[in-house]
């Protein structure tokens, strides 16, 4: 297991994949420049500080597990891997409003689901 995704000591358990989880492990190994299950949301926030924002978010993060779950081979069987740290929550450079929504409509880069938990967050302050 890649330890750039969890750290080793923070693996809480180890599961086969459920049917859909299989389906996207599946897509990915066989086109891993597919996009096809990302999903890419935009959302504008005013009035709050980026800091209470991020760990805001973090929260969110911790309390869902699929947000903290990696994917690894045990014993050849995909799994899904259970780690107890959140993605980190990243900080991009300030965009307008109509760049951020042109952002928001890609559906970015491919997930290596051998090396990575499939969530990226970045918050990006808008210029007014």
């Amino acid at each position: 297991m890649n330890s750039s995704r969890t750290n080793p000591t923070s693996v809480l358990e180890a599961v086969p994949l459920n049917a859909a989880e299989r389906g996207m492990y599946l897509e990915q190994q066989l086109n891993p420049d597919s996009t096809f299950y990302n999903i890419n949301i935009g959302i504008y926030i005013r009035g709050a500080e980026a800091e209470r924002i991020r760990e805001t978010v973090r929260q969110i993060l911790l309390a869902h597990e699929a947000f903290h779950t990696a994917y690894a081979l045990r014993e050849g069987v995909p799994c899904r891997v259970f780690g107890q740290e959140a993605p980190e929550v990243k900080t991009g450079g300030c965009v307008t409003r109509e760049a951020f929504d042109e952002m928001a409509a890609e559906p970015g880069a491919p997930f290596d689901l051998d090396a990575e938990v499939p969530v990226r967050l970045t918050l990006y302050p808008l210029l007014e």
